[in-house]
């Protein structure tokens, strides 16, 4: 029966001929704890499964692995994440106007660029159009944002304008409550109306006599 790593054990792999040795049994034990520990840490090397959970130096570590082009240590680590994943999309589609936009995305918000003829601008000018969604706009958010563009643009293109919107998210609590009150006042019993029930009958007759006469035959 097929057995995984965390099931093995050296001493059912010891041939018949030393397995019952006390020594080499000894020996087999002791290396069966070193191997399970060794087994244990085989999930932390395991970092790309698990990029959702790593956090700093590793990812660090990653973005120089893939030569990210743009990296803020201030950055939250999900914004670290987001860049990492995407990095080896960006460098292939790197000098087009969808590298700029997903660079934009993964570090500091949604950004939309709009080309030249998009517009009636100038040949070879472009703008862009950032919602920040995770930092506020300061100097800093902004020379991060020309420093994407720059790295992730064509050279021939030209940064005209740099547009930038503000999304903030929150919560509102609405609450409401509701006091009402009666008063009843509760007198002695009094007879405030008396009814009369009486039974009327009606009846009538009819009576009608009719009279006949026959007379003899008149000849």
């Amino acid at each position: 029966m097929a057995k995984s790593l965390t099931d093995i054990k050296f001493i059912d792999l010891l041939p018949a001929s030393i397995s019952s040795d006390p020594a080499i049994m000894a020996a087999a034990q002791a290396l069966d704890s070193v191997l399970a520990q060794t087994t244990a840490n085989i999930e932390s090397i395991n970092i790309w499964s698990r990029i959702d959970e790593i956090g700093e130096p590793l990812l660090s570590s990653l973005a120089w692995e893939l030569h990210v082009d743009y990296w803020d240590q201030s950055w939250p680590d999900s914004a670290k994440r987001a860049t990492i994943k995407k990095a080896y999309p960006l460098h292939m589609r790197k000098g087009t106007p969808e590298a700029v936009e997903k660079a934009l995305s993964a570090a500091v918000g949604a950004g939309v660029v709009e080309e030249w003829f998009d517009y009636g601008g100038n040949p070879g000018y472009f703008k862009v159009h950032v919602d920040l969604v995770t930092s506020g706009a300061s100097t800093k958010s902004w020379d991060d944002m020309t420093r994407l563009i720059k790295e992730y643009k064509n050279t021939r293109s030209w940064l005209e304008a740099l547009l930038v919107s503000i999304t903030a998210y929150g919560t509102r609590m609405v609450a409401s409550a509701v006091m009402s009150g009666e008063t009843v006042t509760v007198y002695p019993y009094a007879v405030m109306e008396l009814e009369q029930v009486d039974i009327v009958r009606f009846a009538t007759t009819f009576q009608a006599v009719e009279t006949v006469t026959v007379y003899p035959q008149v000849a």
